[in-house]
């Protein structure tokens, strides 16, 4: 039982962000209609389009994991499942720390 509302909170934690996507949406169409210089150096150019690709399709990984769970949920009762099924709700906590440290290094780097 303990196992099953840690999961259910990490979803939950991982549900808040979705919250805040459309202004994070916003945000990234308004980087990508900036111009560059061409002074740039290719690294931050780099750094910003990682930025962009990883806060836009978090969503996506949001719902693929949990649907991908809910799916070994429903298929199988079993509570010895594979490792990687049981490590699915934490991806999306995994793909926002990644989002925040390329954010940190965008802010570095400009």
């Amino acid at each position: 039982m303990s196992r099953n509302i840690r999961y259910i909170t990490f979803f939950v934690l991982g549900a808040l962000p979705l919250f805040i996507y459309p202004f994070i949406l916003l945000a990234n169409i308004m980087s990508l209609a900036g111009s560059w210089s061409g002074q740039e150096e290719s690294i931050l150019k780099a750094t910003v389009i990682l930025f962009i690709i990883l806060t836009s399709s978090y969503p996506l990984t949001y719902i693929i994991c949990l649907v991908l769970y809910l799916i070994k949920k429903i298929k199988n009762k079993a509570k010895h499942g594979a490792v990687l099924v049981s490590k699915l709700p934490l991806l999306p906590l995994i793909h926002l720390v990644a989002a925040v440290l390329v954010g940190c290094l965008w802010a570095l780097l400009d």
